[in-house]
């Protein structure tokens, strides 16, 4: 029988978790060519464009996160929390049964949502599989953290079903012994570094670059994730878009990303209609524009610092400061170590903006990555050394 692998991840916000995983399992597909990889996953927008061979999705209904650690039914809204839970707990449960997984990476929430990963560890334990948890490199503050774990008894499901932790960060950047992991777990804990992104063609990059300038000296790239909070770092763009254009000679091309809602997405355009800016939703070949783009303009999550950081982009990064301050302790982290100019959420305005993109081109090139980027090789080696 081949290996397989599961791959989970709730997604009840944006789509940095799913992401994660994706880009872990494809590595893992191509080092150990006949596994079969399932990726369960809540997001509505499974993000790449064509499956590997061997590789599938599960969707569940989704959650949506409306609060530090407060779920609700994102469509099916007249669904009670305890019974979607229940139904997706169900499907999770289905998967590795009958799939029969030697292996379980849960990304983020060790127990799932409301504890529905918890009849899937059973049966994967009473199956002879294992698991292992995985994390961006900052959570949150260390008191929200305590806090959220005691109430989901994360530390006891670390214990009780999972054989390794790994964090997708560096302790250079910050130590995740902060959250207070008792010392039998640090022993399981592997530090991996950030999941630099795949090198894009150079002939990629150029198509890109000559359709982000268009005539123009630069190209500015504005993005927002997923964008289901990237209202108003992206309304300050745009908005700002022609001074921006004329005061850095460029075009501006805005990215509001697949999980806007309808309402945010509708004033946007409305206000980019009439500045004559381009704003999408989604654009073809983002990781290649990004790497095309002369500077990025963005929130501080995760993924949208792993692509700057991976490309070498000047990146002006605005975080967004609620419903967790993971973003703000990133970017401020970032900005000491001299990789992207930090614009606190309460100073984001036109001006503010303006002032602060100019100041971001006229100090690049930035500093030196001084911490391990090969995260993506490193959870791939110790996920088929499990194997």
């Amino acid at each position: 029988m081949s290996d397989r692998i599961v791959f989970y991840s709730h997604n009840g916000f944006g789509l940095g978790h799913v992401r994660r995983n994706f880009l872990i399992a494809r590595a893992l597909r191509e080092a150990v060519p006949g596994a079969d990889i399932i990726l369960v996953t809540g997001s509505p927008f499974p993000q790449d464009p064509a499956l590997e061979e061997g590789m599938d999705y599960v969707r569940l209904p989704a959650f949506l996160r409306d609060g530090t650690n407060h779920w609700s039914p994102k469509q099916l809204r007249g669904f009670a929390f305890d019974d979607l839970t229940s139904l997706r707990a169900d499907t999770i449960h289905s998967v590795i049964r009958r799939f029969r997984p030697s292996l379980l990476v849960a990304d983020h929430l060790p127990a799932g949502v409301g504890g529905e990963l918890l009849p899937a560890l059973e049966c994967l334990r009473e199956s002879g599989g294992r698991a292992v948890a995985g994390f961006r490199d900052i959570l949150d503050t260390a008191d929200r953290v305590r806090q959220t774990w005691h109430e989901n008894r994360t530390v006891f499901v670390l214990r009780e079903y999972y054989a390794k932790t790994l964090v997708y960060g560096s302790p250079e950047v910050f130590d995740f012994r902060q959250y207070d992991l008792p010392a039998d777990l640090q022993t399981t804990l592997v530090y991996c570094g950030y999941l630099v992104r795949p090198a894009v063609p150079s002939e990629a990059v150029e198509e890109a670059r000559a359709q982000l300038r268009v005539g123009r000296v630069r190209g500015v790239l504005a993005c927002a994730g997923g964008g289901i909070d990237g209202l108003e770092v992206i309304k300050a763009a745009v908005t700002a878009g022609p001074q921006l254009e004329y005061c850095l000679r460029a075009r501006l091309v805005a990215v509001t990303g697949p999980v806007m809602s309808s309402t945010d997405w509708r004033e946007l355009r409305t206000i980019a209609h009439r500045r004559r800016i381009d704003v999408r939703q989604r654009i073809d070949a983002f990781p290649a524009h990004v790497a095309a783009s002369d500077l990025l303009i963005g929130m501080c999550g995760y993924n949208t610092a792993c692509e700057a950081l991976s490309y070498g982009i000047p990146f002006l990064s605005v975080p967004r400061a609620e419903p967790s301050t993971e973003q703000l302790i990133r970017a401020r982290a970032f900005s000491k170590l001299g990789l992207l100019t930090c614009l606190e959420p309460d100073r984001l305005a036109g001006e503010t903006l303006v002032e602060a993109a100019m100041a971001t081109l006229a100090e690049a090139p930035r500093g030196q990555v001084q911490f391990p980027m090969d995260g993506i090789a490193r959870a791939r080696d110790i996920l088929r050394d499990m194997l």
